[in-house]
Order: C-alpha cells, then sequence, then structure tokens
C-alpha cells in the first residue's frame, strides 16, 4: 500500500501547490472556482484557495499515514477514517467538476 499512497499523495500535492499558486496571485482563474474568472482570483477567492492548499495538504499527510508512512501527526483512526472521507469528497469534486463549464 506504500507506493500507491506515495503516488496518489503527490497528486495531492501538485493540486495544493495549484491551490497555493493561485492563492498568492497566479493567472490562473479560468482553470479554477468555477472559471468564471479570468487571470488572478479576488481577494475572497484567493483566500479560499489558500484554505484549499491547508485542506490538500493534510489529505496528503492522511494518504500517507494511511499507506504505512510513519506521519506523527496524524493518528490510524484519523487516517482510516479520513480516506473514506477523501473518497467522499474527490467522488463529488469530480461530479461537480464534470458538470462545470470551466
Amino acid at each position: 500500500m506504500r507506493t500507491p499512497a506515495l503516488i496518489t499523495a503527490a497528486g495531492l500535492l501538485l493540486i495544493a501547490a495549484f491551490q497555493l499558486a493561485l492563492a498568492v496571485g497566479a493567472p490562473f482563474g479560468e482553470a479554477a472556482w468555477g472559471g468564471r474568472r479570468s487571470g488572478r482570483l479576488p481577494a475572497g477567492l484567493r483566500v479560499a484557495s489558500a484554505a484549499a492548499t491547508v485542506f490538500w495538504l493534510i489529505a496528503a499527510l492522511v494518504v500517507l499515514a494511511r499507506g504505512g508512512v510513519d506521519v506523527p501527526l496524524i493518528p490510524s483512526a484519523m487516517a482510516r477514517w479520513g480516506t473514506w472521507a477523501l473518497v467522499g469528497v474527490l467522488s463529488l469534486g469530480s461530479l461537480m467538476n464534470f458538470a462545470s463549464s470551466s
């Protein structure tokens, strides 16, 4: 389970990096938050991207812990339940992205 966890965590870290780039002002507005903003996001969505960065970083840690990597900040019960929560969040997010025009 360690290799799939590392691959998944790498993907989650890429999402976190994208959100961080949005938060600091990268001009990728068309690719995020419904695609209704071009260029840099407004302040409110930049704050939301900063919060999303933290969420995706924690998600990567949860997946690593579930995959057997020693992550002292994540207890085993949190890793177990957290991965199932991520299944739900990622499934819902996928449906929302398919429904979005962006």
